[in-house]
């Protein structure tokens, strides 16, 4: 019996409010949902608790991740865990021997998974080969890109400035505005947002180039000077086409942003290494939807017009916008366009938990590759054995295809999106047998982002 004014212990196992305590499970069950989570999440359920640091280093555990990767043999002198990490290595090492481009990146991804003194080393003696190249004219946009990748996972000062020179040293003005765009994204202090401005002006090629670098600061610093600033830059182009692609991404923007004209006085508060992503998140802006709505009707690609309307849909839920899709991609006359805005509906119905409805939809895609890559986001949401099989099936059948199925490298794409949910020794093998295949003549580039895709897999 309790004593009055003290709270009696309440036994850890027992679960108040009928909510799941995630720490009562047994060793079992939680081995098992450590088994299905990657990388970063069983390093972040490391940190959660004593009993979680201590299951996250479980020598079945790791036999278990090995094995699903196709490592199935402990190396002499280490436990599981250093083991599978060795493997890995050994194995993205050998991909990367094949990597003529986009090495970079692959390096980046190598450092972020296993971020040893070596492996970091090998990034900072890349990159400041890039800042180097920089006064002898060589651009250096991949670099600056694998070197921001790399901040986002090690933010420190010196890193910063590594991304701003490398970014300067980019000779394209449109590729330096965007590449200094995707910096603000991730850390969008006060000089980030003002060095954007910046080389957004300095863009001179092209304005339809323009009109989308100033769309997206919009999204990111969505005030009423930036949406004006848009506008008036939407207005200068002169091609038709170009224009009306540049009105679809201002739709777009338009539906999935609100206007916060405080926001740059805000954000000068935030500490540029804890930008807090929950102060964009707002009510969407009434005034702007009806704006967005009002230019949708006046699109004339009608893919556009469709992915437009999937947008719409996502931000207001409804059965007259999900109906109105609908008939937007039917009047789609391309068939490889009408199973692009088909793949975009599905992923906006899984969202709404709409699973029925999704595979209905994944009847009447035609294309293999689009079908597979429908299939997979259904995997990705309901990774059941039936899901994972009929995806297999898909990407097994792609010479059935209309289009663009046929090339070993888009099966290779699908496949790796697949490992990514489902890590598969087997898969990685057919995946490596599919690259191999490409024709280096024609698809050189292909491979070397296929092997890319397939090192962030399996290093995720």
């Amino acid at each position: 019996m309790a004593t009055a004014g003290i709270t009696p212990i309440r036994d850890q196992n027992v679960l108040e409010d009928e909510t799941l305590n995630l720490q009562a499970l047994p060793e079992p069950i939680l081995i098992e949902i450590f088994n299905h989570s990657n990388l970063a999440d069983i390093k972040s359920l490391s940190f959660v608790c004593r009993r979680f640091k201590i299951l996250s280093d479980k020598e079945n555990l790791w036999q278990m991740i090995a094995a699903k990767h196709g490592f199935f043999d402990k190396i002499d002198g280490y436990n599981w865990k250093k083991s599978y990490f060795l493997h890995l290595q050994q194995r993205v090492n050998k991909l990367m021997d094949k990597m003529l481009c986009y090495r970079e990146y692959a390096l980046v991804e190598l450092a972020k998974a296993i971020p040893s003194r070596e492996n970091i080393e090998k990034v900072n003696v890349l990159v400041n080969q890039g800042i180097c190249s920089i006064r002898i004219g060589i651009d250096c946009t991949d670099i600056a890109k694998a070197q921001l990748e790399f901040t986002k996972a090690f933010p420190s000062e010196e890193n910063f400035e590594k991304v701003r020179k490398l970014i300067e040293g980019i000779i394209l003005d449109w590729q330096r505005a965007y590449a200094q765009i995707e910096f603000t994204k991730a850390f969008p202090s006060r000089e980030n947002i003002k060095r954007t401005n910046k080389f957004i002006d300095e863009i001179k090629t092209d304005n339809s180039l323009k009109a989308r670098a100033q769309i997206e600061l919009f999204k990111i610093v969505p005030s009423s000077e930036n949406l004006k600033k848009a506008e008036k830059i939407i207005d200068q182009i002169t091609l038709a086409e170009l224009k009306d692609h540049a009105q679809f991404l201002f739709i777009i923007a338009l539906f999935t942003t609100d206007i916060k004209d405080n926001i740059e006085k805000e954000i000068s508060f935030l500490d540029q290494f804890k930008f807090i992503k929950a102060f964009f998140i707002t009510d969407k802006n009434e005034n702007n939807i009806e704006k967005g709505i009002k230019l949708l009707d006046q699109l004339t690609n009608p893919f556009k017009k469709a992915l437009a309307q999937i947008t719409l849909f996502e931000v207001i839920f409804s059965d007259e916008n999900v109906e109105k899709a609908y008939q937007l991609i039917d009047q789609i006359t391309d068939r490889y366009y009408s199973d692009s805005a088909r793949l975009q509906l599905l992923k906006a119905l899984i969202r709404f938990s709409k699973i029925d409805k999704a595979r209905e939809l994944i009847d009447k895609i035609y294309d293999r590759e689009f079908k597979a890559q429908a299939q997979i986001e259904l995997v990705r949401a309901i990774p059941s054995k039936e899901n994972i099989e009929k995806a297999k099936k898909i990407i097994e059948e792609f010479d059935e295809g209309f289009y663009i199925s046929q090339e070993p490298f888009n099966k290779a794409q699908c496949l790796i999106e697949l490992i990514k949910i489902v890590p598969s020794g087997e898969a990685f093998e057919k995946a490596i047998k599919l690259i191999d295949i490409i024709d280096e003549r024609l698809q050189r580039d292909n491979i070397h982002r296929a092997l890319h895709n397939l090192i962030k897999a399996y290093l995720q």
